[in-house]
């Protein structure tokens, strides 16, 4: 009887595993590193939401056409109310470290797709200097 117990307890945890491993890779489903390029696919294509996560002087500096500027900071988890979370986001920072976190939590706040761009800004930057 006890052997059936522990058999039981195990297969129940077993269950619950694979539906939490489950659950983890649906919500990474709904985000994608892009390049420089298939960004400006994406802008083109679709009513995207492009969002900056670095700093207010920063982004007065400069920034990608369109823009808006959501700085990853304390507030950002109640800053993002502001965005549509049933349209694409694309968000970026400076070279990528940042926009990852911010990523992390777009996901857990519902967001259904949302974009990375691979090396930030600084890579955009690059790629924008080889085409002249």
């Amino acid at each position: 009887m006890s052997q059936f117990r522990l058999f039981f307890a195990l297969g129940l945890l077993s269950l619950i595993g694979l539906q939490s491993c489950k659950k983890a890779k649906a919500v990474e489903a709904n985000a994608q590193l892009i390049s420089v390029q298939e960004m400006k696919t994406q802008l083109k294509m679709d009513d995207v939401q492009l969002v900056d996560l670095r700093l207010k002087k920063d982004f007065a500096s400069s920034h990608i056409l369109s823009a808006e500027n959501i700085v990853y900071d304390e507030n950002f988890k109640e800053n993002i109310n502001a965005l549509d979370k049933d349209k694409p986001v694309i968000v970026y920072c400076y070279r990528g470290v940042t926009s990852k976190r911010a990523v992390e939590i777009l996901q857990k706040s519902g967001f259904k797709k949302i974009y990375e761009l691979e090396g930030g800004i600084a890579k955009w930057v690059q790629e924008e200097n080889k085409a002249d």
